[in-house]
């Protein structure tokens, strides 16, 4: 199974959010790097993703997660 189905099929969504809502800086910067990976891979259902938990997510997971989409996909996420 690609990584961007296994990110995106995450069924349990307290989970997930205890995932985002972590304070750990390498928890946060390991979690960035899933979601840069997965970006990569699958940006058409990564970038909605992101859009989605941006106003929750930790700046640090989003500044990672953004680090291979183009400018403006970068500027978009990060607003």
């Amino acid at each position: 199974m690609r990584l961007s189905n296994q990110l995106l099929r995450i069924k349990d969504e307290r989970e997930k959010d205890e995932r985002e809502k972590d304070k750990d800086h390498m928890v946060q910067k390991g979690l960035g790097w899933l979601l840069r990976e997965t970006a990569k891979a699958d940006p058409a259902r990564t970038v909605p993703y992101l859009m989605k938990i941006r106003n929750k997510a930790p700046r640090l997971v989003l500044r990672t997660a953004c680090e291979t989409l183009s400018a403006a996909k970068r500027r978009q996420v990060l607003k």
